[in-house]
């Protein structure tokens, strides 16, 4: 990838790529395996989430490790917001999971970007080009599609797919603070943490 004709600056803009293909990768595998506990060996939604949010407290000392956290207003403002917003979608996938089939939730969910494109579009007043509008567009669409598409008859009817809605907009407002959070200066750990 490194060349003569290569600069630092472009090497710095590719250098989320890896990044976005390794949560592709953990978040599949995760997606794959997240409805088992409750499916299998019938656990409670709360006893779920209650493990999960216990194992986030490693990545949250890893993340902290050697570093101040900041307990000013912004931070703590950003950070009770992005908390919620991001616990709030998991409590609402831990049940749309329980209820609904893993391979048409999680491609709804995988669209939580399009609302924070649209929020940035609409609050920061970011400035998107054609290529983004027909992403948005197509992502949009593809909600309607996935939600038509199942074959599925279950009980709960649509309601798995109001919950998997539900859990895309949680995090795309939640990414759209994250991203608001680091303009305002929160550093990462903090926000993480």
């Amino acid at each position: 990838m490194t060349g003569p004709g290569t600069s630092p600056t472009a090497l710095r803009a590719n250098s989320w790529i890896p990044y976005a293909g390794l949560l592709v990768l953990f978040w599949g595998v995760w997606g794959a395996f997240s409805a088992l506990p409750t499916k299998l060996y019938s656990y409670p939604d709360p006893m779920v989430y209650v493990v999960w949010s216990l194992t986030m407290l490693i990545p949250a000392w890893v993340s902290l490790r050697g570093k101040k956290f900041d307990r000013s207003r912004t931070a703590a403002g950003y950070g009770l917001l992005i908390g919620l917003t991001g616990a709030g979608g998991q409590l609402l996938l831990f049940k749309a999971l329980t209820i609904g089939p893993a391979y048409v939730i999680f491609p709804i969910v995988a669209l939580s970007p399009a609302i924070t494109v649209l929020m940035a579009f609409g609050l920061l007043r970011e400035r998107l080009g054609a290529l983004s509008w027909t992403g948005v567009v197509l992502a949009l669409v593809a909600v309607v599609l996935f939600s038509v598409s199942t074959g599925d008859s279950t009980d709960s009817g649509w309601l798995y797919l109001l919950l998997a809605v539900g859990v895309c907009v949680a995090w795309g407002v939640q990414a759209f603070y994250m991203r608001k959070a680091a303009i305002a200066g929160v550093d990462d750990p903090t926000t993480f943490g």
